[in-house]
């Protein structure tokens, strides 16, 4: 199975750039920067900010992904959905042991 999707990944990278050679390039070799572009891998180099100023310059749309810091551990925000349903069994329990001790002492 890994085979056909390494073809397959072939297969798609020769219909967008049929004038590399799949042979040599499709060996598990990485190639960075310079050499993917002289191998025909990548049509530039750039960094990032680059790549977004030169969209600005198109009729591309560009959205801000910005992460939120969670100010809990991992430890407690793994726990807290937890911690939640605990919480509510504890009170459901009280509240049928108060009532049966209401019952009780009527």
């Amino acid at each position: 199975m890994l085979i056909d999707v390494h073809n397959e990944f072939k297969n798609h990278v020769l219909t967008q750039r049929p004038n590399i050679d799949m042979n040599e390039v499709s060996t598990g070799k990485i190639y960075l920067g310079n050499e993917a572009k002289r191998r025909g891998l990548v049509d530039e180099v750039m960094s990032s900010d680059q790549y977004l100023d030169l969209l600005l310059n198109t009729n591309t749309t560009i959205l801000r992904i910005e992460a939120i810091k969670d100010s809990r551990s991992p430890f407690e925000s793994f726990f807290d959905p937890l911690q939640a349903s605990v919480g509510n069994i504890v009170r459901t329990v009280r509240a049928e042991a108060f009532n049966k001790l209401k019952t009780f002492m009527v």
